[in-house]
């Protein structure tokens, strides 16, 4: 969709298939986080005993919260 958008010059098909491909990666890596923290697939443990890694995911979840608020402000979807 982003590179249809694109290639077509159409704005709106662009930043849908932007969102989209950000969702992916969003789903992609909360799925990594999940299966490598708390099942420990890889057999080392989890490693959300790392004080960093519980600091990046509360960043994370800040700048999640803060984009929505942001984007009510401005009238978005």
């Amino acid at each position: 969709m982003l590179l249809s958008g694109i290639t077509q010059g159409d704005r709106e098909l662009a930043t849908d298939g932007a969102r989209t491909a950000l969702v992916g990666v969003g789903l992609f890596l909360g799925f990594g986080i999940f299966f490598e923290g708390f099942v420990g697939l890889s057999g080392g443990g989890g490693f959300f005993a790392e004080p960093f890694i519980a600091a990046a995911l509360v960043a994370i979840g800040i700048v999640v919260m803060t984009w929505g608020i942001a984007d009510r402000r401005r009238g978005g979807d």
